[in-house]
This record gives C-alpha cells, sequence and structure tokens, in this order.
C-alpha cells in the first residue's frame, strides 16, 4: 500500500481560479504546470513517480488514475 497525493501551492493564479471560476478542470492543468516553479503535484503525476519507482503496479497506476489516457501516454513515453 502506498498513498499517492495531490499537493497544490497557492499562488496568484490559483487564487483568481477559485475565486472567479464556474469549473475548475483549469486547475488541474495548473497543478501539472507548477511542479517544477511551484513544486505542485498532480495526483496522475504522483501515481507514474509511484510506478516509476516500482512501488506500484502498472495495473494499479491506471485503475487509479484520474486520466487514465494522460498516464498511459506518460507511461509510454509521450509527454512529460
Amino acid at each position: 500500500m502506498a498513498a499517492a497525493v495531490e499537493v497544490l501551492m497557492s499562488n496568484t493564479n490559483v487564487k483568481e481560479t477559485i475565486l472567479n471560476a464556474t469549473d475548475f478542470t483549469s486547475l488541474h492543468r495548473i497543478i501539472s504546470e507548477g511542479q517544477d516553479t511551484y513544486g505542485m503535484l498532480s495526483f496522475d503525476q504522483c501515481l507514474f513517480d509511484l510506478y516509476q519507482a516500482g512501488i506500484i503496479s502498472h495495473e494499479e497506476a491506471l485503475a487509479q488514475a484520474s486520466q487514465r489516457d494522460n498516464l498511459l501516454l506518460r507511461i509510454r513515453g509521450v509527454g512529460a
């Protein structure tokens, strides 16, 4: 068993999105793009890291993914 987490760091972009958005789909993009700059981590990025480290299986990573197709592409080496 392993913990998979999502990390959201507060910044101006995050605050504006939360305050002004009627739908929060853009928040996922903000988290994914904020990994290097702000230390954010999406749930699927965490699953990928756990898979790469051999902590969880390929099947388990895909079963738990919030965006399964994107995670599958990343596992196959497509995308960042």
